[in-house]
C-alpha cells in the first residue's frame, strides 16, 4: 500500500500519543529504510498532539488535518534527504506551525511574515482538560482562567501551550518557535507571571 493511502486512512482513526510506542529515533531510522509500518506508527503516535497544536494556531479542523497529512507525506518522500538538527518531535511541531501559518497567509493573498500571521490568528483553542489543569493549579474558576489565557500575548501563550500541554523541553520549544532556549524560558516565565497578575486584577 502506498504511503498516501496509509496516511489518508489513518486520519480518522489515529490514536493518541502514549506509552508503548517505539522511540522516535528508532522509528525514524526505520522510515529511512523504507518501512511504511514505522511511518504509520509515528503518525499514530503524534497525530493527537499535532492536531491540538494546529487547532491552537487556527481553529480550522480541515486545515489541521491537512497540515499533518502533508507533513508526513513529505517526510516519506524526502526520507533519504531529511536530517534533523533537533528531535523528531521538535521537527514535527515546527513543520505543523509553518504549514498552518503559511497556508493562512496564502489564503489572505498577501505577503506577511510569520510574526504578523501569529498576531492575526491567535491561539484560542483550549480543551476542557487543559482548562482543568489551570483551574487546579491556581484554584480559580475555569471560565476566569480561560479568559485570562486569551489575554496573554500570542508568543507567550504559544510557548506556555507547548510546555504545559505538549511537554516539550525548552530546547524543543526554541526549535519550534525559532527562538533561543533562554528566550523560551523567559516566555514561559513571563506567561505565568502575567497570567497571575491578570487573575489577581479580575
Amino acid at each position: 500500500m502506498k504511503a498516501e493511502a496509509i496516511i489518508s486512512g489513518l486520519r480518522s482513526t489515529a490514536l493518541t500519543a502514549g506509552s508503548g510506542y517505539p522511540d522516535d529515533e528508532e522509528l525514524w531510522q526505520a522510515i529511512r529504510q523504507g518501512e511504511e509500518e514505522a511511518l504509520t506508527t509515528l503518525f499514530r503516535k503524534y497525530f493527537a498532539p499535532l492536531y491540538n497544536y494546529a487547532m491552537s494556531l487556527s481553529p480550522q479542523q480541515p486545515l489541521a488535518e491537512d497540515a499533518i497529512q502533508e507533513i508526513f507525506l513529505y517526510i516519506w518522500h524526502k526520507r533519504d534527504q531529511l536530517h534533523f538538527s533537533q528531535s523528531v518531535r521538535a521537527y514535527l511541531f515546527r513543520s505543523v506551525r509553518y504549514y498552518v501559518l503559511h497556508t493562512l497567509s496564502q489564503r489572505e493573498r498577501r505577503e506577511s511574515s510569520v510574526e504578523e500571521m501569529e498576531d492575526r490568528y491567535p491561539d484560542e483553542a483550549f480543551t476542557p482538560e487543559e482548562q482543568l489543569i489551570f483551574e487546579e493549579s491556581v484554584r480559580l474558576e475555569q471560565e476566569r482562567i480561560h479568559q485570562a489565557l486569551r489575554k496573554l500575548p500570542v508568543r507567550l501563550r504559544e510557548a506556555l501551550y507547548l510546555k504545559t500541554y505538549q511537554g516539550l523541553t525548552h530546547r524543543e520549544i526554541a526549535a519550534v518557535m525559532k527562538i533561543s532556549p533562554q528566550v523560551a524560558r523567559n516566555y514561559i516565565s513571563q506567561a505565568y507571571r502575567r497570567l497571575q497578575k491578570i487573575l489577581i486584577l479580575e
